[in-house]
This record gives structure tokens, C-alpha cells and sequence, in this order.
């Protein structure tokens, strides 16, 4: 075999090895809301607790808290107080539970897929995949709603979980929510 493709197929190798060491995530918004809305940084937001996401026909315990805990997390970050619900509510329940709270925002996920592998020995990857509507309280009117997915690298070495999925992605559509708007203490 000759150099150039000797160095062809190490590239080739190089990289397909390292394409599977990144965690890869992705957003599907939903189609009848195209853009975001620009929430307020003074409001409270109540984040209910979903249902407990489904692998095959197993239930997966505690997925629901677990995707509430990091959404409340990531718009903790950006608004006056940020709530998390004590129990599994329906979208509605959920939004007279904002109401009665006085929280301006409803932010409601829902755990689509839920799959936790050893990928590390079977070289299937987690996968995890969540939609969450925003809705104005005060109206009922969904602001926002987006599906967030993401999945494992190949080589994890252990360790890894849908909830580590998460994070970066819920963290990035929270603060693409909020136009931070800086201004000199000598304006005010």
C-alpha cells in the first residue's frame, strides 16, 4: 500500500474513533412556536415533576425527578425563584399549581426516552430525550415548546447516564430563553 493511503485510512480511523467520544445533543423545536420568546429574569417558574420515563416496557424509577431537578437547576440560574413540584402532576394540575404559587412560568417536561446501557460493554449508547413546553401561567398560552435529545459517546469508560445527557442541553435552551440585559449602575 502506498503512503497517501496509508495516511488516508489513518485519518479515517482517528477519526471515527474520536467521533465516538463526544456526547452528541440536539434540538427539535416544536413547529408551531419557530421563535423564542424572551422571558423575564424577575419571575418565578414552577417546574413539576413528570411522569417516570419508560426503556422497552420497563419504568425507569425516578427519571421524572431526575429531569426536574436539572430543568429547575438550569432556570435557577436566570429568574427571581425557581420552584420544583412534590408529586407528579398533569400539565393542567401543574398550571394551577403555578397560578396558586404566583409563579409567572410553567416549565413542563415530559420524559419521551429514557435508556441507560453499559456501553462500555455492549457498545450501545444512552440515550435520552425530553420535550418541554414554557407556558405563560397567568393565560395557560404554551410560549415555547422544544424536544431536547442527546446521546452517549461510545467510549465511556463507565459512569455515564441519561441524566448527564441533560444537563449542557437544558442548560443551553434555559439561556436561550433570557436576554440578560446589562445596565451601568450610573443608568439606574
Amino acid at each position: 500500500m502506498n503512503t497517501s493511503k496509508t495516511k488516508l485510512i489513518a485519518l479515517w480511523l482517528s477519526a471515527f474513533a474520536l467521533s465516538g467520544c463526544q456526547h452528541t445533543y440536539k434540538e427539535v423545536p416544536m413547529a408551531n412556536y419557530p421563535t423564542r420568546p424572551r422571558l423575564m429574569t424577575e419571575a418565578f417558574v414552577y417546574v413539576p415533576i413528570p411522569p417516570d420515563g419508560h426503556f422497552k416496557k420497563d419504568l425507569v424509577v425516578d427519571s421524572g425527578k431526575l429531569t426536574a431537578v436539572i430543568v429547575r437547576d438550569a432556570f435557577a440560574k436566570y429568574v427571581k425563584r425557581a420552584y420544583i413540584g412534590r408529586r407528579i402532576e398533569s400539565f393542567d394540575g401543574s398550571l394551577k399549581t403555578a397560578q396558586d404559587n404566583n409563579c409567572r412560568y410553567l416549565v413542563y417536561a415530559t420524559v419521551v426516552l429514557w435508556e441507560n446501557h453499559s456501553t462500555e460493554f455492549s457498545g450501545r449508547t444512552d440515550k435520552v430525550e425530553v420535550k418541554i413546553e414554557v407556558a405563560d401561567s397567568v393565560s395557560g398560552e404554551i410560549l415555547h415548546a422544544t424536544t431536547l435529545r442527546g446521546r452517549s459517546r461510545l467510549f465511556t469508560g463507565g459512569g455515564d447516564s441519561p441524566q448527564d445527557l441533560l444537563q449542557e442541553p437544558i442548560q443551553s435552551y434555559a439561556a436561550s430563553l433570557f436576554q440578560i440585559v446589562h445596565v451601568p449602575s450610573a443608568l439606574q
